[in-house]
């Protein structure tokens, strides 16, 4: 995993994998017939080992707002896991685009179930869950291709963190009645 991760993997091929792996092709294709289906699989199991990773750490707090900060940071310490050739390796070869699809849909429905309760328990101020869970994974998707590296030089590292206070400050407290 860390191999793609790190290298991304269209340039790959089963024997750079048994070299690095020091492993025989035979036990490669024991998790996969094929090198395609090695890499799906491979792209999957950090997925589902990051969304693993993330509900522990946001099921560990108390407050709307610290559920959704530590999702957010979760998320972000997740996919800095992956180097920019890997994502864009991932989001060009079909089978993994898929994947990342199916776990970019559950990220935008877990921040829509965050962020409405917030506002049902009056955490956040009123407003549509499932747009901003939409716009917060579209900005997330733009950090991934490096979009705002380019536009405005800071690391993805400090873009997540910039994306959460954004966020949290989107959802503020509602305004007390009268005000």
């Amino acid at each position: 995993m860390q191999l793609v991760l790190r290298d991304g993997f269209l340039h790959l091929t089963v024997e750079d994998m048994t070299a690095h792996l020091h492993c025989s092709r035979a036990t490669l294709y024991s998790i996969a017939p094929s090198r395609q289906q090695i890499v799906t699989a491979t792209i999957d199991q950090f997925f589902r080992d990051s969304a693993d990773a993330v509900t522990r750490t946001t099921r560990a707090e108390v407050t709307s707002s610290a559920r959704l900060e530590a999702y957010l940071t979760a998320i972000r310490d997740q996919m800095q896991r992956i180097s920019r050739r890997c994502y864009d390796d991932m989001r060009a070869f079909g089978p993994t685009d898929a994947v990342y699809t199916t776990y970019a849909q559950l990220s935008i429905e877990t921040v829509g179930r965050l962020i409405q309760a917030g506002v049902s328990d009056g955490s956040f101020r009123s407003l549509h869950a499932s747009f901003v869970s939409t716009a917060a994974t579209v900005l997330i998707d733009g950090i991934m291709r490096g979009v705002f590296l380019e536009a405005s030089g800071i690391s993805d590292g400090e873009a997540y963190s910039e994306l959460g206070s954004l966020l949290l400050a989107a959802l503020g407290v509602p305004p007390l009645s009268g005000d």
